[in-house]
This record gives C-alpha cells, sequence and structure tokens, in this order.
C-alpha cells in the first residue's frame, strides 16, 4: 500500500482474509487502501471493520477517528468551535 498501488492492495487483503478471516489487521488495511481508491461503498462492513471481539483495535480507532474528521460535522450538529453546520 505504500506506493499507491491500492487496487491491488485490497485484492491480496483480500485474499489474505480468504485465508485467516479473523485478522483484525488485514481488515483496517483493506479499509484503508479501499477509501484510499474510492471502493468504500463496493464493501461489505464486515468485510473492513474488526470483529466485535476486538472493540479497541488501535489501528481501526485510528483510521474511523481520520474518516470522521475528514468527514466534518453531521448537519445540524456543533463542532468542536461551537459552531453548527
Amino acid at each position: 500500500m505504500d506506493h499507491a498501488q491500492y487496487e491491488e492492495a485490497a485484492r491480496w487483503y483480500r485474499e489474505a482474509l480468504a485465508l485467516k478471516p479473523a485478522n483484525n489487521d488485514v481488515r483496517v488495511d483493506l479499509g484503508a487502501s479501499c477509501s484510499t481508491w474510492g471502493a468504500v461503498l463496493t464493501l461489505q462492513p464486515s468485510s473492513t471493520r474488526p470483529s466485535r471481539n476486538d472493540p479497541g483495535h488501535k489501528k481501526a480507532l485510528f483510521n474511523k477517528g481520520l474518516a470522521l474528521m475528514q468527514a466534518g460535522p453531521a448537519p445540524g450538529k456543533r463542532s468542536p468551535s461551537g459552531t453548527t453546520s
């Protein structure tokens, strides 16, 4: 994923998940590579998020925080600065 070959990386991550479906690190990396090249909407949520048995997965939580920051506040919600969108 370090050489901007996100689609190729996603293919390999899917193959790795076929071999070890419980590997949460691979799930997170798959989600990151797909979101980078715009394929997020084509993924099943269960294929990219860490399983419920690891809700504190640090890399997943970090990536979720980045995604929320990029998305900005939901319409009508207050931002940290106190303004509404």
